[in-house]
């Protein structure tokens, strides 16, 4: 754009050097022409610029970390005037982490015309992305003139932890699993069958009614009445102020809610946002991303652990903290008397939070620290 208005400053030094020098219709009509050309440039492309309109979709409505997402940007020119350019900026906003992530697009555009631009974009944190575009700026047919337009409605995607194993689990104490877990607070008590549904992932085998399977040809399972089952809470800040924390929260919770659904157990996922607390009972996976998305929704990026409500209930707590939360602690003991507390930490534990060890140790609590996967695809 300096360029062209550059240009046109010397044109007009030529064409008043022109006028004052040589006589003729020429040099009369020179001057007007130059004068008008910009003003009809900037009128005929405002007037192109009302008919606009701008779209931005995903491949997907989320995906995973490190997982390529492509963003469709378009450009449809409704009206028959070309335009010489449309340049904007699209940016990714995360909910979890710091800074905006922005590239920069440029759009040739004819008459009645579409103009597509795909990219891919990938997130190395967990959360929910907004995507907008920002700054559009409609160039004139001489380059001379900006017409800003106003940015469309941003969208929205969310950004989950890959599917892992539940290896972490595995490692700790059985008390969920063996039949301790079932003398201690209740195997489910599934004393009515309510129901039959098509099978889903993550569904027990042993739930399968394979005489009904059989007479109707399809997968079938049983579904009870839930009043027995156990019901295990994870109790969490929602979103750290580290977005490698909430990484890990995430993951805990994606992989926790998956292996009690497959044991037979009923999960909750417990946090405070800036007005409420809220629970949110996971019944299935299918229902595991959707909980994500209302964590990422609801959550302020620096809320606090979640005091309990005296109608509260739960046969079981695993507590998600970075740091000790001696009244939280008491309150869960106090509902049920079984947690687990996971401390999140994104390097090697420091010798402040290894004085945690000690309190939870005198207070009959379980500790379990939860890390970056390391090399043999164990957690620390």
């Amino acid at each position: 754009m300096r360029k062209n208005r550059a240009f046109y400053l010397i044109l007009m030094i030529v064409s008043f050097f022109f006028f004052l020098y040589f006589d003729g219709y020429l040099s009369l009509f020179l001057i007007p022409v130059i004068l008008l050309l910009p003003i009809f440039s900037f009128v005929v492309s405002l007037i192109a610029s009302k008919f606009l309109n701008f779209q931005i979709t995903v491949s997907a409505p989320s995906s995973v970390q490190n997982s390529p997402l492509k963003v469709n940007v378009s450009v449809i020119n409704r009206s028959f005037l070309p335009l010489l350019g449309i340049r904007a900026s699209l940016l990714y906003e995360n909910s979890c982490s710091p800074g905006i992530q922005r590239s920069e697009l440029s759009f040739p555009l004819s008459s009645f015309g579409r103009s597509e631009l795909t990219q891919e974009f990938s997130s190395k944190h967990c959360g929910k992305i907004s995507i907008s575009l920002s700054k559009i700026r409609v160039y004139d047919y001489l380059g001379l003139f900006v017409i800003p337009k106003k940015s469309p409605v941003p969208i929205q995607a969310f950004i989950f932890p890959p599917e892992t194993s539940c290896s972490f689990f595995s490692s700790l104490p059985s008390t969920l699993r063996d039949g301790r877990a079932a003398s201690s607070f209740g195997d489910p008590d599934f004393s009515e069958l309510s129901s039959l549904r098509d099978y889903r992932d993550g569904d027990r085998l042993r739930d399968i009614h394979w005489k009904a399977s059989s007479k109707f040809g399809k997968t079938l399972v049983k579904e009870y009445d839930r009043e027995g089952d156990c019901v295990v809470t994870f109790l969490t800040r929602g979103i750290f102020p580290d977005p490698a924390i909430t990484d890990l929260s995430c993951t805990m919770l994606r992989c926790g809610c998956t292996f009690l659904l497959q044991e037979g157990f009923l999960p909750q996922v417990s946090w405070k946002d800036e007005e409420h607390f809220r629970v949110v009972r996971v019944e299935s996976t299918e229902a595991i991303p959707q909980m994500l998305s209302e964590l990422f929704s609801a959550c302020p990026p620096k809320g606090s652990l979640p005091s309990l409500p005296q109608d509260f209930s739960s046969n079981f707590f695993i507590v998600l903290v970075t740091e000790l939360c001696e009244a939280l602690l008491e309150q869960c003991i106090a509902h049920s008397g079984k947690i687990w507390v996971v401390f999140l930490h994104t390097d090697e534990i420091s010798e402040a939070s290894q004085q945690l060890f000690p309190f939870f140790h005198h207070a009959g609590i379980p500790l379990f620290p939860y890390g970056p996967v390391q090399e043999g695809g164990k957690s620390s």
